[in-house]
């Protein structure tokens, strides 16, 4: 744990990384519970609901063989701060979906938002060796597992609840609004002098 802390501490990058991933990661399950409980609202087949589950994964299919190449051809800090602003504009939409003669929309969102969820994560963990020793780095592994652990936990649990008393548009404007936060923190990375930043061993 000890050094779990020091490795925040020590590199202010990616202690913004891990902020603004904690914070989505945690958003990202009240979209998730919420797009499920709207299509039950709406009466939505069977078909449907498992569409949006099979779109969901896909696109991470195809995009696994190009996805070094896509982010070897722009700066980190443009490809990910783009794909977070299409996240961002996807969250939004899902506002307005109160029919299921939108649903080829939804679809639709679910697919843009994973193709730039991927591509962001892709993105960041190519991103991490430039200014994590691998000491560090092997850190950085393990906490992206353990903070993928709790949020999924304590995110689906906050999200029934909340969806419960407050409804489902409601769950969507709070992930917008987490994800908002989330991006003026990913605003303040600064990639430059990536060598002479990095921590040395633990």
């Amino acid at each position: 744990m000890i050094r779990y802390i020091v490795l925040l501490r020590h590199s202010r990058n990616y202690r913004l990384l891990f902020s603004a991933g904690f914070i989505c990661m945690f958003g990202l399950w009240f979209s998730v519970v919420g797009i499920a409980t709207l299509l039950i609202e709406l009466g939505a087949p069977v078909w449907a609901i498992t569409a949006v589950g099979v779109v969901s994964f896909v696109p991470n299919v195809f995009l696994a063989p190009i996805n070094g190449i896509i982010v070897d051809k722009f700066q980190p800090k443009p490809l990910m701060t783009a794909m977070f602003i299409t996240e961002m504009i996807s969250i939004f939409m899902l506002i307005f979906i109160d029919s299921l003669d939108y649903l080829w929309l939804l679809l639709l969102i679910v697919v843009v938002r994973s193709v730039a969820g991927t591509l962001f994560f892709q993105t960041e963990s190519s991103t991490l060796p430039k200014f994590l020793s691998r000491p560090y780095l092997k850190l950085a592994n393990e906490m992206t597992g353990i903070i993928w652990t709790i949020t999924y936990t304590f995110g689906m649990a906050s999200a029934g609840i909340f969806i419960h008393y407050f409804g489902v548009r409601a769950a969507f404007i709070l992930d917008f609004c987490l994800y908002v936060f989330s991006f003026f923190i990913l605003l303040r990375l600064n990639f430059k002098d990536l060598a002479r930043n990095a921590p040395g061993p633990v």
